[in-house]
């Protein structure tokens, strides 16, 4: 079964479609709104492909990843790339997601309290799970 992508559109942009929709702004997705958008653009999120495309939300979803499936490369070496995130000394990896989201390179410790708010988001886990990227 197919998913309508419009369904994830606020109303007076479920006329939106490829190209336009991609390059539109997150706010006209489901559950983003005016402060969200703002902390989306403190991480250089500025369209809809950019939250797609999204280096930390994506490092979040790789780390939440590995809390469930062991074969994965990170899971057998009990490391992930230093450019993904801080890795605490003896924690496996399994546990990352369970990190604050600062953990994430691509947030850091400068844009971590604005993100936190503004999404709801206080773990690498809810990052991964936010619904508009979810």
């Amino acid at each position: 079964m197919a998913i309508d992508p419009r369904s994830f559109l606020k109303g007076d942009s479920a006329g939106l479609g490829g190209d336009a929709l991609m390059l539109a702004a997150p706010s006209v997705l489901r559950g983003v709104d005016a402060a969200q958008q703002a902390a989306l653009e403190a991480l250089d999120i500025r369209t809809v492909f950019d939250l797609a495309a999204s280096a930390a939300f994506s490092a979040a979803r790789r780390l939440l990843l590995l809390r469930d499936d062991a074969t994965q490369p990170e899971a057998q070496l009990q490391r992930v790339a230093s450019d993904i995130a801080d890795m605490p000394a003896g924690m496996p990896v399994a546990d990352l997601a369970l990190l604050p989201i600062e953990a994430l390179k691509a947030v850091g410790s400068t844009r971590a309290p604005a993100l936190r708010t503004a999404l709801a988001t206080d773990r690498v886990r809810d990052l991964a799970l936010w619904p508009p990227y979810a």
